[in-house]
């Protein structure tokens, strides 16, 4: 098993710094230089320290240290979120291919990535929703229970869920749904990368827009942005704010749907997201909402300038 040292060794080596460098105001040079040989573990506070040096957070890093690589391997999994977060599935397949033997992802748990996104491409990109059911739940059936309730796996209940939505299987995708859901909030939603739980929540929203159940659209919408707002994060928000409001207006709701509306069309302008933008114009309910004269002109017209959008 790999210890903090190699991490913070391999770190500083990176961006050209001496040990000295690194101890400056903090510790001795010779103090860093057992942290690095695995004979003194670091206080939290002198990682602290070393976070603003190396500009990095060390303490992200303590999950990899049974790698081999441990600073490679939480290097590639990040980016691989990163694809994930900005939809981005044909990059992200591009490197899942790239990075399928690399030593750490030869062998559980990682490896399990590297079949995420194979499922990925399967259902996403090649829209192979009946051939891979069957794929999905014999690898199911392989896993160790004590990688049961990890983030791969949840989005692979999540893919499967799909899949079965696709089959007009709803009562299955919704199992899988809530089981994915009770994982992430009974492990507390902190303990996974932020997008983990934004999946589950706006996947919970597109199913319940899917089966007309409006209401709990809403309260999963409504659950995840009081998440969003605990945990500092927005990733996805025009997403989530679009369902919101394609729910409230379903419901007749529609000064509450226009507000959410609104809220999708300045995110959207304020950060821009060609991909996003193509999905929620191209969704359900999407014209009718941006053709309402209580949405003001001006906003209109920022947004379908900056995505050309045709005007109907």
């Amino acid at each position: 098993m790999s210890h903090i040292g190699i991490v913070i060794r391999t770190l500083r080596e990176k961006q050209g710094l001496t040990r000295q460098d690194l101890a400056k105001n903090i510790c001795t040079e010779k103090y860093v230089y057992l942290i690095e040989k695995g004979e003194r573990t670091p206080s939290a506070d002198i990682l602290k320290s070393f976070n603003a040096v190396l500009r990095k957070n060390l303490f992200s890093y303590f999950e990899f240290l049974c790698c081999k690589n441990p600073v490679e391997t939480h290097d590639i999994i990040m980016k691989m979120h990163t694809f994930t977060r900005n939809n981005n599935f044909k990059s992200l397949i591009e490197f899942n291919n790239k990075i399928r033997n690399y030593n750490d992802f030869r062998s559980p748990p990682w490896k399990y990535y590297i079949i995420l996104n194979d499922f990925v491409e399967q259902i996403l990109v090649k829209h192979e929703y009946k051939k891979v059911v069957s794929n999905i739940k014999s690898f199911l059936k392989t896993v160790p229970q004590k990688y049961m309730e990890d983030e791969y796996i949840i989005k692979i209940y999540i893919l499967l869920s799909t899949c079965y939505q696709h089959n007009n299987k709803n009562d299955e995708a919704k199992i899988l749904l809530d089981k994915a859901e009770e994982i992430v909030f009974r492990k507390n939603p902190q303990y996974f990368n932020d997008n983990v739980f934004i999946s589950v929540l706006l996947n919970k929203m597109t199913f319940c827009h899917f089966t007309n159940d409006f209401d709990s659209a809403i309260k999963a919408g409504l659950k995840l942005m009081s998440l969003m707002d605990q945990m500092s994060t927005y990733q996805q928000s025009s997403f989530a704010y679009y369902y919101l409001a394609y729910a409230y207006y379903k419901k007749g709701c529609i000064e509450e749907a226009l507000e959410w509306f609104e809220k999708c069309l300045y995110e959207l302008l304020l950060h821009k997201d060609e991909i996003a933008a193509y999905y929620i114009k191209n969704y359900n309910g999407f014209k009718n909402m941006f053709q309402n004269q209580r949405i003001p002109e001006f906003l209109r017209q920022k947004f379908a300038n900056k995505y050309k959008l045709i005007q109907w």
